[in-house]
């Protein structure tokens, strides 16, 4: 396996953000987190056909984004987006395909999500599943999150201080790195080398 790099660390709330789409209890929604403080903003979406509108409403809560991490979902790589982040100044990564740990900030999100989710059916089992989701989602931005020590909502909302985050996000980061390059070799390729890709659940 290849190493991870490193990602860029944000400086304050709002500057960086994760985007995925996310499927659960046969819905669909639209799932956002920012880098920094953590906080997650999910929205419900029908189909995939109004992506664009979904995304600028995330964008509203977050006027000073400059930049977005996207998995590779076709109604996030038309030219059409493309030239639409560009009109507001936002610049998109997109993640290496069939790389789990690319986008693994959202993934590990959406992981949590459904446990939560899990959860408060088994304690409220009259509840809906939008409900469900709805609640996690209010629940997780609750929490205190094991990276930066604080809950989502209060470091967005300015409720705590946070002014050495970005240091604890990057401790993080060489944490996060140390352990998962443990048994990855740097690897060099050359014009000509043919490279097999391993595809996992497909034959």
């Amino acid at each position: 396996l290849i190493p991870i790099g490193e990602a860029p660390i944000p400086n304050k709330e709002g500057e960086q953000l994760h985007i995925d789409i996310f499927f659960a209890q046969k819905l669909k929604f639209l799932t956002c987190i920012d880098s920094y403080s953590k906080f997650l903003i999910v929205k419900y979406i029908e189909d995939k056909s109004n992506l664009e509108e979904k995304v600028l409403e995330l964008l509203q809560t977050f006027p000073n984004v400059k930049s977005i991490f996207i998995d590779n979902e076709p109604g996030l790589s038309t030219i059409q987006f493309k030239s639409l982040m560009e009109r507001i100044n936002v610049q998109i990564y997109y993640c290496t395909p069939r790389h789990s740990t690319s986008n693994g900030q959202i993934e590990r999100v959406h992981s949590t999500l459904i446990e939560i989710s899990r959860c408060l059916k088994q304690e409220h089992s009259l509840i809906s599943n939008f409900e469900s989701i709805m609640r996690a989602v209010q629940q997780y931005n609750k929490t205190i999150h094991s990276v930066t020590g604080k809950q989502p909502c209060n470091i967005l909302f300015n409720k705590e201080p946070h002014d050495n985050m970005k240091n604890v996000l990057q401790n993080a980061q060489e944490k996060m790195l140390e352990h998962h390059n443990k048994k990855r070799l740097q690897k060099s390729y050359k014009k000509g080398d043919i490279i097999y890709e391993k595809i996992y659940g497909e034959r």
